[in-house]
């Protein structure tokens, strides 16, 4: 028998944790895991207690990408060193994609059940927060802040693209100095992303498998350039059909384990989908920071 730290967001998505709580529960029981259940509030003081208890054996996170890296982040904080599951709840649920990780409740359940596991990257940021999947900053994600709940909840994904569709007619860019550790690039861009993974926001397919690793101990950055604004429209509805965009001159993509990024300008930045801090920050990559569930095909 095992037991499980199980942490929930009850308000992620369309809330389907807590309708689905008794069959969770009953699933996870079959398989000889036995859950204690955790629901993320304003004080998680508790939980972070629960963290250090001798006789859990996994934590499971449950909800959005903000839920699913705060809890990775606390474990990491912590020097959690157990197995993590997680199960993507969320609108866009972009960890989960990255891993494999199915939205079906049940498929989800089942490959934590199986115990198939391997250590991901993780984002440092200003040596305090951490990230799974994107930090980003700029137009896409001011649009996301930007996104109504209720939007959110009725269509999904969908929700972000028109918002961010929105913004076009009104491009701002933000003048950016980033340093690689080896390189300083200044550049005029819409948007900045620093990516773990092939999945961010609402975009599926940022990258192709081939192109990314999140276990060699570097992450991908993505500028999308200040540039004509009908050229700029037409690669976002590439990246919005997983076209390749990658060749555009408005578009440069560097590859770190480090990355500093400051501006003469304020820009709000998102640490998983949700909101971090302001400009200027520093990335550091830490190599294989985390364990995590995954299907046996992943390895």
């Amino acid at each position: 028998m095992k037991r499980a730290l199980f942490i929930y967001n009850p308000l992620s998505g369309n809330r389907l944790v807590p309708r689905e709580l008794d069959r969770i529960i009953e699933k996870f029981q079959e398989n000889d895991i036995f859950l204690d259940m955790y629901r993320i509030a304003e004080d998680n003081s508790k939980i972070i207690e629960a963290m250090h208890r001798k006789d859990i054996d996994m934590i499971i996170g449950a909800g959005g990408d903000g839920t699913i890296g705060n809890v990775a982040n606390w474990m990491i904080k912590e020097g959690i060193k157990l197995p993590y599951g997680t199960l993507g709840t969320g609108t866009c649920n972009n960890f989960t994609h990255n891993i494999d990780i199915p939205e079906d409740m049940e498929k989800a359940i089942d490959i934590i059940c199986q115990g198939h596991s391997y250590s991901v990257d993780v984002g440092i940021v200003n040596s305090k927060h951490s990230f799974l999947s994107s930090l980003a900053g700029g137009m896409f994600v001011e649009a996301s802040f930007k996104t109504e709940p209720e939007l959110k909840q009725k269509l999904g994904p969908f929700a972000y693209y028109l918002k961010a569709l929105s913004e076009l007619a009104n491009l701002k860019s933000y003048p950016l100095e980033i340093d690689t550790g080896t390189d300083i690039y200044k550049e005029n861009a819409y948007l900045v992303m620093i990516l773990n993974g092939t999945h961010v926001g609402s975009f599926k397919r940022v990258f192709s498998e081939s192109q990314i690793d999140i276990s060699d101990g570097l992450m991908e950055m993505l500028v999308l350039r200040e540039g004509n604004p009908i050229e700029i429209a037409n690669m976002f509805l590439m990246m919005m059909r997983g076209e390749d965009y990658l060749k555009s001159d408005s578009v440069l993509l560097l590859k770190s384990d480090y990355f500093k990024i400051s501006s003469t300008e304020k820009v709000n930045m998102s640490i998983d989908g949700e909101k971090g801090p302001m400009l200027p920050i520093e990335v550091e990559v830490r190599k294989e920071a985390i364990e995590v569930f995954v299907p046996k095909t992943k390895l």
